[in-house]
């Protein structure tokens, strides 16, 4: 019997994809850093399908449980055939007589067939690529949009996003919730820009692009092509947390192959399937209030460090790395040495960051509690 051929994760591919040098050689090392590192999981097709009707019939139930919506593993990555959730709601919604076969005007031919984000301690990095036939090429391209899911987005932050990619900030709210932003209320539709942030990488400043990316409306096409982005990270890891929903098959191990001829290691992740039929009734169900039946798991969440505007904007704009020493509470560095410091500042630019402890996140136990010391799924 022939052996069925082993899926190449778009992970894979981007590690072994040329660099793009849009970016700082140093933000490029920390995204691969973390694909490498990451707990990966894999959505199949079907999969696809059902989220995207729990997306379009839920909306205001993603509302009610976003601050729910945590990674598995802090550092975890998600891929899968985003193609067939685009299309799905966009047949739905009877927006299909838009598209044509071919052509510069085509959204078919030019849209991602696969995405993947990574969550990296709530900061989400987008990648994607297309089908073979995209004027694009199918090479896995990291997007210059990433998000920071449960932050709080400064309006001067936001006034500059919205310089940068010519939304409002009302604008704003309708391209996180994409197409189900008409469906919400306008207290429900600020809800993810009051408790997430979008923002643009660091970027070279010697690549050609640089000042163009940086004005005015610089990011509009990249914005414009990720309307509702937010919305589906939030439902992908709020299904992804519900055992009643997902169903995860064995892992994939490590394996060797190929990548256009050149040999490389395939990473190990996880399968992910939704055995429902229709699982919009039970995802209602398990977030139900006051329900005591199915709920998340639950998780131990690392302690964490946060950092203040000055700190985000010299990463950001300058690129700094961040020296920290330790200091103390009014953040005046400390003359000794401190193996575990909980308040820092940066020699390079002064800015600040905490450490916020350790907890545990909402949830039962009946499906497992999730230990981030030893990335592991204890039953």
């Amino acid at each position: 019997m022939e052996q069925k051929r082993r899926q190449v994760l778009l992970a894979d591919r981007y590690l072994r994809a040329p660099r793009d040098k849009l970016y700082l050689s140093r933000t490029l090392e920390q995204v691969e850093r973390g694909i490498r590192t990451a707990r990966k999981y894999v959505f199949d097709e079907d999969a696809c399908i059902k989220i995207a009707n729990i997306v379009m019939s839920e909306p205001k139930l993603l509302i009610r449980e976003h601050h729910l919506a945590i990674a598995p593993f802090d550092q975890t990555w998600i891929e899968w055939p985003s193609w067939h959730y685009w299309m799905h709601i966009r047949k739905a919604l009877g927006h299909d007589k838009w598209y044509h076969p071919g052509g510069t005007d085509s959204y078919e031919e030019t849209a991602d067939y696969e995405v993947g984000y990574l969550i990296d301690n709530g900061r989400v990095n987008v990648i994607s690529a297309g089908k073979p036939s995209n004027p694009l090429g199918d090479t896995p391209r990291l997007s210059p949009i990433q998000y920071r899911l449960h932050t709080e987005w400064p309006i001067e932050d936001q006034l500059d996003f919205c310089r940068r990619s010519t939304l409002s900030r009302i604008g704003i709210d309708g391209w996180f919730w994409g197409s189900t932003w008409s469906e919400l209320s306008e207290d429900e539709r600020v809800i993810l820009r009051g408790n997430n942030v979008a923002e643009v990488m660091p970027l070279n400043p010697a690549h050609p692009g640089y000042k163009i990316w940086n004005d005015d409306g610089g990011v509009m096409d990249m914005v414009r092509g990720s309307t509702g982005d937010l919305r589906t990270i939030i439902a992908l890891l709020l299904v992804l947390n519900r055992h009643n929903i997902t169903t995860e098959s064995a892992r994939v191990p490590h394996s060797r192959g190929f990548i256009k001829g050149k040999m490389i290691t395939h990473s190990s992740h996880t399968k992910v399937r939704i055995t429902l039929d229709d699982p919009v009734p039970e995802f209602r169900r398990s977030v139900a209030p006051g329900h005591s039946g199915i709920s998340l798991r639950r998780h131990e969440r690392s302690g964490s460090f946060r950092q203040n505007k000055v700190a985000r904007d010299y990463a950001q704009i300058a690129g700094c790395l961040h020296e920290w020493v330790a200091a103390n509470e009014n953040y005046v560095p400390l003359r000794e040495h401190t193996d575990s410091p909980t308040r820092c500042v940066c020699s390079a630019c002064g800015g600040k960051q905490w450490f916020v402890p350790s907890y545990w996140t909402k949830g039962s136990e009946e499906g497992g509690i999730v230990i981030h010391d030893n990335y592991e799924v204890t039953r």
